[in-house]
């Protein structure tokens, strides 16, 4: 995340402040982890929409020109090139949850 926070338009910083990484859910032997855009009670200022209903097309609309490093497919490009890193740091997670009594760890 921290990474595409970095890449997440900043216009109205409308974005930025609506991202989110919800707790690990475990659940039937796998687990889960919600994160993205469009969270909350963020309204942008200039078209007083919430983050939520434009978060998806601004990631989405590859010809829309961004201030670089921002730019479209700012959650995806980030999640892809870590990808690898997912399964190893979710398997810790999930070996300190059970070492811990089932309470997940936060993940940044």
């Amino acid at each position: 995340m921290e990474q595409s926070l970095a890449e997440v338009p900043k216009d109205t910083l409308t974005l930025m402040r609506s991202a989110r990484i919800e707790p690990p859910e475990l659940s039937d032997g796998s687990v889960r982890v919600t994160m993205g855009y469009g969270y909350g009670d963020e309204v942008n200022p200039e078209t007083l929409l919430p983050g939520s209903e434009y978060a998806v097309p601004v990631h989405e609309r590859t010809e829309a020109r961004h201030a670089p490093p921002t730019k479209a497919g700012f959650l995806l490009g980030p999640v892809l090139e870590h990808a690898s890193e997912l399964g190893p740091t979710m398997a810790a997670s999930i070996r300190i949850a059970l070492r811990s009594g089932g309470r997940m760890p936060r993940i940044t």
